[in-house]
């Protein structure tokens, strides 16, 4: 009887040692989960410097937990960030720390108002489409209409005095509308600048200055837009521009052959 009990008191102590052995393999595994107790308690024996540099977001079951400095938050359907919805491209800007005038910066105000807005060249008696629609003149018309420069009534006093040299003419509306007749206006009022637009050259393309194209090479201006604080990895300016099928901020500068490039 005495060795049956000591049978099974052995048979009880090893199931014992068993399920402790057990458990601990499940403790040490359960570290790694954001949610686990141990979990917490590994973070918070970090040293400062770990602690200080442990900057993480993890998704799971829908929670992102961040682990930020020791602390754990959690907040319930905070969106994982991606380079591809975090950063479009890189900011030379930034890095530059380039300071922009009051002027520079009403100009760019003014154009990207104008972003997302549909293309429409349409002909509007007023002289510009309604709001959300837009064609590449009434991005630099709102630019310059934000420091005091209104170009349609400019344009047009100056066509009056000289008639031969604007080669689009007869519709108060629409003659400041079309890029041919602008360009002739921007060439006599305004500081005509370099049309180099590569290597060295880019340093002397200044946010808000003007740029305009020829779409065809055929020696005409048919395009125009804002040149923008923002810059590619290569340091090229994007450009604050209207073409089908909306306004955008992009790297179009050296797309198509420049006619014109302007600072007032």
């Amino acid at each position: 009887m005495i060795k049956h009990r000591k049978t099974y008191l052995i048979f009880l102590i090893i199931i014992l040692i068993s399920l402790i052995s057990s458990c601990s393999r499940n403790i040490e595994r359960d570290t790694t989960n954001p949610k686990s107790i141990s979990f917490r308690k590994d973070i918070s024996k970090m040293d400062n410097e770990k602690k200080k540099n442990m900057k993480k977001l993890v998704a799971q079951e829908d929670i992102a937990f961040i682990i930020c400095e020791g602390n754990i938050k959690s907040e319930i359907d905070s969106p994982v960030k991606t380079k591809e919805s975090s950063v479009k491209f890189k900011n030379k800007t930034d890095e530059n720390k380039v300071k922009l005038t009051n002027k520079q910066k009403l100009l760019l105000e003014g154009a990207r108002l104008r972003l997302g807005d549909e293309y429409d060249a349409s002909y509007y008696s007023e002289g510009h489409p309604p709001d959300g629609k837009s064609a590449c003149v009434d991005v630099v018309y709102y630019a310059y209409k934000k420091i005091g420069v209104n170009l349609q009534k400019k344009v047009n006093a100056d066509l009056r005095s000289n008639p031969g040299i604007y080669p689009a003419k007869g519709d108060y509306a629409i003659n400041h509308r079309r890029c041919p007749n602008l360009i002739v206006w921007f060439r006599r009022f305004t500081k005509s600048l370099d049309r180099k637009s590569k290597g060295k050259s880019l340093s002397g393309w200044k946010p808000g200055d003007v740029v305009f194209w020829s779409l065809t090479n055929d020696g005409v201006a048919d395009h125009c837009g804002i040149i923008s604080d923002k810059k590619t990895d290569d340091g090229v300016p994007l450009a604050i521009h209207q073409f089908p099928p909306e306004c955008k901020e992009e790297d179009v500068l050296n797309d198509w052959v420049i006619m014109g490039h302007f600072r007032w």
